[in-house]
């Protein structure tokens, strides 16, 4: 008689060996599915014959194929243990074999983790996971080519993880061929380049992205998730009055942006004033240590008279040349 630890290491031995062939099988079964061309319709299975037979049981085509009907023998946790095992082809094969098989494959226990590789947020508050929300989101990005700018290192790894995962194509850099940018900010030289390709390249917030995944097909309503002029950037201002200060700040939030009376490290991102001389020191010298850009205030009066993004660089304030001797 056999110890339970051997008796263990052979079960585990024998799943082992049929997750092996029962991936060939379903790999070598497609193929050939693919390949076999017939030359003659198919001959309909004869049930009331087989049914008269002395034994009384009905023989199913499925029957014929030696692996899956191994299959169907093996006790109920190593069969579970197997499936586990397998891939989502091979997987999405056992659907199309036997109605136990087909019930086991089903189960929303072995489709958890695919489901969770496509979308580790998943909740599964729309449903328990399976095939169909596994093959909803696994080409809901195919024909997509997105690029990300303004994003934090965690949102840009998650994203790209996940439109790649799901079919798209995914780049560092905008190119000719992006389809999509996922901006975090409005006023960086990525989205103000994309706004230059006159709509091939759509400009959406990064909810756009999440909210299609949600759903499980791709929101059609691109403008909806379109990011303001000034989203993602932090205005502070310099040498001006305190009641033209709140008109900023009003302004500055109408726009998407956010308004700040200090001079922020690494949040602040435009410092705006009159005129480079009525800039207070202090903050000029702050902007140019932690490389704030300096504007003028001309750069948001124009934004809000027809509320498009404008290029910072065009309103910079520089420091004028001192005269010759």
């Amino acid at each position: 008689v056999a110890s339970e630890d051997g008796r263990r290491r052979a079960v585990l031995a024998l799943g082992k060996c049929a997750v092996s062939a029962t991936t060939t099988l379903c790999n070598s079964d497609s193929m050939l599915h693919r390949s076999t061309v017939r030359s003659a319709p198919r001959a309909r299975l004869d049930i009331a014959s087989s049914s008269a037979s002395s034994s009384g049981t009905v023989i199913h085509a499925f029957n014929a194929i030696p692996g899956f009907s191994l299959l169907a023998q093996l006790p109920q946790e190593l069969l579970e243990q197997i499936l586990q095992k397998l891939s989502v082809c091979a997987l999405a094969s056992m659907l199309g074999t036997s109605h136990y098989l087909r019930q086991q494959a089903l189960r929303p226990s072995l489709w958890k983790a695919h489901c969770l590789a496509l979308w580790p947020q998943d909740t599964f508050a729309d449903g328990q996971p399976g095939p169909e929300k596994y093959a909803r989101r696994c080409g809901l990005m195919r024909g997509v080519s997105a690029c990300s700018t303004g994003l934090s290192t965690d949102d840009r790894n998650a994203v790209r993880t996940a439109i790649t995962r799901m079919g798209g194509r995914w780049d560092d850099h905008l190119t000719s061929h992006t389809t999509h940018l996922l901006c975090g900010a409005s006023h960086t030289p990525k989205a103000i380049a994309a706004l230059k390709t006159l709509g091939r390249c759509r400009l959406v917030r990064l909810e756009w992205f999440w909210e299609s995944v949600r759903r499980g097909s791709r929101r059609a309503d691109e403008p909806a998730f379109s990011p303001p002029p000034l989203h993602g950037a932090c205005i502070s201002v310099s040498g001006i009055s305190e009641q033209l200060r709140r008109d900023v700040a009003r302004s500055v939030e109408r726009l998407g942006g956010a308004f700040s009376t200090e001079l922020r490290y690494r949040a602040t991102t435009h410092l705006l004033a009159p005129s480079f001389e009525r800039c207070a020191p202090e903050k000029r010298r702050a902007a140019e240590r932690w490389r704030i850009p300096l504007v003028k205030l001309t750069w948001l009066v124009d934004m809000c008279q027809d509320g498009a993004m404008r290029d910072p660089q065009r309103y910079a304030l520089k420091r004028p040349m001192s005269p010759q001797c």
